[in-house]
C-alpha cells in the first residue's frame, strides 16, 4: 500500500502496509541542516507528519489492514498501539486464520468442523442455503477442491487427489499384487472383496501419471 496524503480518500477492502519497520517508518535518518532551514517549526510531537500519514494509512482500510515488519524491529508506532489492545500474529500461525471462501454460492465461506472421529471438513457458512461440504487435506488440514476434471486439490498446500471415474467418490491409490512379475497399478480406495458397493477400477501407472500431469496443470493455470 502506497501511504497517500489526508486529501485522499480512496479506501482500500484489506490493504498491506510493508515496512512498519523501526528507521524505516517512521524514518529516523536526520536530515541535513540546510534541510531543516527550510522545513517548518517542529511538531510538539516526535514524527509528527509521519505519524499523520501512518493515521492516514490506517483510517483508509474499510475492513481490517496488514501491517507487516521484520521480527522484533517493530516501528515505535505499533509498540504505541500495543498499549491499546493490539495483538500481533506470528507469520507460522497466518496460515490458521486463513478464511476458504466457498466456490458454489461466491458468497459464504467454508467453515472447519470435525467429525465424530475427529477429522475435519469444511462446510459453507449459508447452509442450509448452500449445501457444500468438502472433505480436508491429509497433510495441511485445508479444504480440498473438487474438479469435474476427475481430480481433488487442496486449496491450501496444492496436494493433488487423482480420483475414481468410475464410482466418483473413490481415490485413486497404488496397489501390488502378491505376482512379483506384475507392476504396481493404481486402484480405487473404495474397492471391498465381495462387498455390494465395491469399485474395481485399476489403471496402469502409467495413466495415473498422465492423469497427475494433467490436474497439475489445471490447478497451475487456474489459480
Amino acid at each position: 500500500m502506497l501511504v497517500l496524503s489526508p486529501l485522499n480518500l480512496n479506501y482500500a477492502t484489506k490493504p498491506i502496509l510493508f515496512g512498519v519497520d523501526t528507521g524505516v517508518f517512521p524514518f529516523t535518518r536526520e536530515n541535513d541542516e540546510l534541510i531543516d532551514l527550510v522545513l517548518p517549526n517542529k511538531d510538539s510531537y516526535t514524527h509528527g507528519e509521519e505519524r499523520r500519514l501512518f493515521y492516514v494509512a490506517l483510517t483508509r482500510a474499510k475492513h481490517f489492514i496488514y501491517l507487516l515488519f521484520y521480527g522484533e524491529n517493530r516501528s515505535p508506532f505499533l509498540t504505541e498501539m500495543e498499549n491499546y489492545g493490539m495483538k500481533y500474529v506470528d507469520v507460522k500461525l497466518a496460515p490458521k486464520l486463513k478464511k476458504w471462501h466457498c466456490n458454489q454460492c461466491k458468497t459464504g465461506e467454508l467453515r472447519p468442523l470435525k467429525t465424530k472421529y475427529n477429522k475435519t471438513f469444511y462446510k459453507c457458512s449459508l447452509s442450509p442455503a448452500c449445501d457444500t461440504i468438502v472433505n480436508s487435506c491429509k497433510h495441511c488440514n485445508s479444504p480440498i477442491e473438487t474438479s469435474s476434471k476427475g481430480f481433488r486439490a487442496c486449496r491450501g498446500c496444492g496436494e493433488i487427489e487423482i480420483g475414481c471415474l468410475r464410482c466418483g467418490m473413490g481415490t485413486m491409490v497404488a496397489r501390488s499384487e502378491n505376482d512379483p512379475n506384475r507392476e504396481t497399478f493404481y486402484g480405487c480406495n473404495r474397492f471391498r472383496r465381495g462387498a455390494d458397493d465395491s469399485c474395481g477400477e485399476n489403471i496402469k501407472t502409467k495413466a495415473y501419471q498422465e492423469r497427475v500431469i494433467q490436474a497439475k496443470r489445471f490447478v497451475t493455470h487456474n489459480r
